[in-house]
């Protein structure tokens, strides 16, 4: 009952990491394009480096069974890091949908301009 409860925390605490990491991986400037702002780098990585400290920390003590309640709480801290990292992080889809409503807007401009160009030619 303990391993069941102990490796679905882990799961939870691992897909969260794994969604921040997969909404860090686009570059900055896509996200200042869609209109959103990025933490600063420092504290993006103070709080991945905490993620990581107590997500091998709890996988360290899953295997000892005395310290079974040591490592739901260290996963409960990996989780709270990448729930308070994850609530600064702007949302991957409309990040996504921004984005192209401003791409949408640049080519407007740009057909436009070309349109007036051609007709003052």
């Amino acid at each position: 009952m303990r391993r069941a409860s102990i490796e679905s925390v882990e799961i939870l605490v691992t897909e969260s990491f794994y969604s921040v990491l997969k909404t860090l991986e686009k570059p900055r400037i896509f996200y200042r394009l869609a209109c959103f702002s990025l933490p600063e780098r420092d504290p993006l990585g103070a709080h991945l480096g905490r993620i990581q400290y107590h997500l091998l920390e709890g996988r360290r003590l899953k295997g000892k069974i005395e310290d079974w309640e040591l490592c739901l709480i260290e996963f409960k801290k990996a989780y709270d890091e990448a729930k308070t990292l994850r609530d600064q992080l702007p949302d991957a889809n409309e990040a996504k949908y921004r984005f192209i409503g401003v791409l949408g807007i640049l080519i407007s401009i740009i057909a436009g301009a070309v349109s007036l160009i051609a007709l003052v030619i």
